[in-house]
């Protein structure tokens, strides 16, 4: 326990300054994404969506820990809820993050994932889940730290301009790229495959760069699931 304590207090200093914040909070939403997907591994019938979505319950649950009274009493919790904090969201926190980013995003992975069982092709959702989890999850920290190229979008829900970074945009197209590739035995014909490959990253990196303020993930697998099932249904 106290080398527990030793650890969050040398992480602590850390997480307060900006940059340490959108490090973590990357982190945590990127394990949460990656998580959610695990049943996928271990069934291969029918029953995957419904074991999903109790996953998808899990997840939620999860956040329970960072309520105010419980992250006070226990520093563990009160360093994760540091993680994820962020000035502009103040003082509804865990409101904007479970209301407008996890929770619909959870939704979107069973949906898309049920609605691409129809074809047999319940693999790609993990396009979806590891350009959300891994490529939106590194494009903040790496932006932050090693972007040198910036420039400036206006989001799609609102007249405010946010600042990003090619740097940053490239891990959602790289990504993309890579996961296409990583399940092209999903696609029922090599067209599928071609056309997904030459469409998704630039669509989804674009999609990253507009999206809502907190909606990046269900906005992303919103755009790239909806491409997803008219590829493989008109092709």
């Amino acid at each position: 326990m106290n080398r527990i304590l030793l650890c969050i207090n040398e992480v602590e200093p850390l997480l307060r300054a900006e940059q340490g914040k959108f490090v973590l909070r990357k982190k945590l939403h990127s394990l949460e994404s990656l998580g959610t997907s695990s049943p996928f591994q271990r069934k291969r019938h029918h029953r995957a969506s419904e074991d999903l979505s109790w996953g998808v319950w899990v997840t939620l649950i999860g956040f329970l820990v960072m309520i105010k009274p419980i992250r006070e009493a226990i520093p563990l919790f009160m360093l994760q809820f540091n993680g994820l904090d962020r000035p502009e969201d103040r003082p509804h926190t865990l409101e904007w993050i479970i209301k407008y980013n996890i929770w619909p995003g959870e939704i979107m992975i069973v949906f898309f994932a049920h609605l691409f069982l129809e074809s047999n092709q319940r693999d790609l959702v993990y396009i979806l889940v590891f350009v959300t989890g891994v490529g939106d999850g590194l494009a903040e920290p790496v932006g932050i730290w090693l972007g040198k190229h910036k420039y400036m979008v206006r989001s799609c829900d609102a007249d405010k301009y946010y600042e990003r970074s090619f740097e940053g945009s490239c891990c959602v197209f790289v990504v993309t790229v890579a996961t296409i590739i990583m399940v092209f035995t999903s696609f029922a014909t090599f067209w599928q495959f071609l056309v997904a490959l030459l469409t998704l990253p630039m669509a989804l990196t674009l999609a990253e760069a507009f999206s809502p303020h907190t909606m990046d993930t269900p906005f992303i697998m919103g755009v790239g699931g909806a491409m997803l099932y008219a590829i493989i249904n008109l092709l």
